[in-house]
């Protein structure tokens, strides 16, 4: 069974929406518009977690879940990638709008990733910085839908994103 830890900070949280499928409970605090969680699950006799604001695996854990994928992969004779996405330039959404536009940018380039390769195959690392694992096959088309999808993300504020791919062979 998974357990789900709940941290808070000192500030009056009261719980505003539960993701069902990261079984993550997000909290908002009364006087912030930030979004603050904090899980922890045993997957494979290791503790992953979660970052607090994108739902993904934080980077310590992707890449140990990112291992445990390319193992099982190769088992199967599958040829495996790891992905690094780069946002460009966050700094000028984050000028031009707002910190909180900058962090819903960040987010919805984390439910584009999730969707494209799974929430458990991806991480969010800090800053305009994330990484997925992917199976080869349909590889180019994912990230042609990837590229696609953040262009037309946020409302249209979004930003150019550099994909690195580094075949697992």
């Amino acid at each position: 069974s998974h357990e789900l830890v709940e941290r808070f900070t000192n500030m009056n949280a009261t719980m505003s929406s539960y993701n069902e499928r990261n079984k993550i409970r997000y909290f908002t605090a009364a006087t912030r518009t930030d979004v603050f969680c904090a899980s922890s699950f045993r997957v494979g006799g290791f503790d992953v977690t979660y970052d607090n604001m994108t739902g993904l695996p934080s980077m310590t854990s992707f890449f140990e879940l990112a291992e445990v994928k390319r193992k099982e992969l190769q088992e199967h004779g599958i040829d495996s990638a790891i992905l690094f996405f780069d946002l460009m330039n966050l700094k000028n959404i984050n000028h031009r709008y707002g910190f909180a536009e900058g962090n819903r940018l960040i987010c919805s380039v984390a439910t584009i990733l999730a969707a494209q390769f799974g929430a458990e195959n991806c991480a969010y690392f800090a800053q305009d910085h994330f990484a997925a694992i992917a199976p080869d096959d349909g590889l180019r088309e994912r990230l042609e839908a990837v590229m696609a999808q953040c262009a037309t993300a946020n409302e249209g504020k979004t930003l150019p994103i550099r994909i690195g791919v580094y075949p697992n062979r």
